[in-house]
C-alpha cells in the first residue's frame, strides 16, 4: 500500500522493464503513479481510491510498450477529466 503523498505515490523516471502489481493506491495528492521516459512499463492488478481528490490514477509520458491490466479506479476529482492520462 501507498497512501496519502503530496505529489506522485510512485514515479518512475527513466527505467526499462518495470512491473508495479497488486498494490493499493489511496489519497494522492497529484498522480497515484507516474511513469515518464520509461520501457516496458506493466502496471497490473492495483486498486487506485482517489478518496474524492487526486488529479490521475495513472499518468504516463514519453512511455513506450505499455500494459496496464485489472486496474480498478474510484473517487478521483480530477480537473483534465482524465482518470489515466497518455502524454
Amino acid at each position: 500500500s501507498v497512501v496519502n503523498s503530496s505529489d506522485a505515490g510512485i514515479f518512475v523516471d527513466p527505467s526499462f522493464g518495470v512491473e508495479l502489481a497488486d498494490l493499493f493506491m489511496q489519497g494522492h495528492a497529484l498522480d497515484a503513479i507516474r511513469v515518464e521516459d520509461s520501457t516496458d512499463v506493466s502496471v497490473h492488478d492495483v486498486n487506485f481510491v482517489g478518496d474524492n481528490g487526486g488529479e490521475r490514477a495513472l499518468n504516463f509520458v514519453a512511455c513506450h510498450n505499455l500494459d496496464v491490466a485489472r486496474c480498478n479506479a474510484s473517487g478521483f476529482l480530477s480537473t483534465i477529466g482524465a482518470i489515466v492520462e497518455l502524454t
